[in-house]
C-alpha cells in the first residue's frame, strides 16, 4: 500500500516539474543534462508503478511499462499545448521510454523478497 502513495506523490512531482517554467540562464552541468533527469524520473515511474501491481503478477512489466510511456507522451503533449516556455520534445520522450525500460528491467533483477517488500 504504501507503494501507491509513493508513485502518487512522484507523478504529482513530474507533473508539477514538466508544467513549471524554466529560466534560460540556469546553469547546466553538461549540455542535455534534462534527457538524464527524464531517464531517471520516468524509470523510477515505472518501478513504483510495478510496485503497485502485484495483482497483475504475468503482466505487470509490460503494464507499467506502456502506463509510463504513456504517462511521459501525456505530459509532453502537455508542455506543447501550455504556455509556460516549455516545448514538445522528441528526445525527451525517447528519454521517458528508455527510463521506462531500464526501470522495470532493474526492477525485474531486483530479489524477490526485495520486490515484496
Amino acid at each position: 500500500m504504501k507503494a501507491i502513495y509513493a508513485l502518487i506523490v512522484w507523478s504529482l512531482m513530474i507533473i508539477i516539474l514538466s508544467v513549471l517554467p524554466v529560466s534560460e540562464d540556469r546553469m547546466s552541468i553538461f549540455e542535455h543534462e534534462d534527457k538524464v533527469v527524464h531517464f531517471v524520473l520516468y524509470a523510477i515511474h515505472c518501478v513504483l508503478l510495478i510496485a503497485c501491481l502485484n495483482n497483475y503478477q504475468n503482466r505487470k512489466y509490460a503494464i507499467a511499462i506502456i502506463v509510463s510511456i504513456l504517462f511521459g507522451v501525456a505530459m509532453e503533449f502537455t508542455q506543447g499545448v501550455l504556455n509556460t516556455e516549455r516545448h514538445f520534445d522528441y528526445f525527451d520522450i525517447i528519454a521517458n521510454i528508455s527510463g521506462s525500460f531500464i526501470g522495470s528491467f532493474l526492477f525485474y533483477l531486483l530479489p524477490k523478497k526485495i520486490q515484496d517488500g
